[in-house]
């Protein structure tokens, strides 16, 4: 992505081409489903633990991704 950014500020572009960029934020939703796959959630425990259930870094990450793109 950021070889991609720096060849079209280079060459005086103020941004990408849309099929470029297109392919770009595929790629990355590949990569993101890719992390959930790697880092699914953890299923519900038997015994009830106060608080919130801590989530592994990797799933955190993909989540706050996701959220951010939403927006």
């Amino acid at each position: 992505m950021k070889r991609e950014v720096d060849l079209a500020t280079a060459s005086g572009d103020c941004c990408l081409d849309p099929p470029i960029f297109e392919e770009l934020v595929t790629r990355y939703g590949h990569l993101l489903h890719q992390g959930y796959e790697a880092n699914p959630p953890e299923s519900a425990p038997t015994k009830k633990k106060q608080g919130k259930a801590k989530q592994s870094t990797g799933s955190g990450l993909a989540l706050f991704v996701q959220l951010r793109r939403a927006i």
